[in-house]
């Protein structure tokens, strides 16, 4: 977020989808089979390099630093399949904001 000027920051929602670092790797190897199963040209980050990269969420310290800023925060949980469930979080949370 650092990235960001304020003037960018003013003006934006983080929205953080929740879900762990297991189901992210079972959802990446799926994408990579299927991929390879159609005979597509596709690779795959070795777990290894994704764990040094995304094992340890830092989702406490972002949302306090979100805070810190005044700034929107949703957490939307996104461990079930599919997209129906997201939709209807993102839905209930954006109409309590507005």
């Amino acid at each position: 977020m650092q990235s960001f000027d304020q003037s960018t920051l003013d003006h934006c929602i983080v929205i953080y989808m929740q879900v762990s670092f297991e189901t992210c790797w079972a959802r990446n190897v799926a994408r990579h089979q299927a991929a390879v199963d159609k005979d597509g040209d596709d690779h795959l980050v070795p777990r290894e390099s994704m764990e040094e990269l995304y094992l340890h969420d830092d989702r406490d310290a972002l949302i306090q630093h979100m805070k810190d800023q005044n700034i929107p925060v949703l957490l939307v949980n996104n461990a079930a399949d599919g997209e129906e469930h997201l939709k209807k979080q993102v839905k209930k949370l954006l109409k309590n904001l507005f």
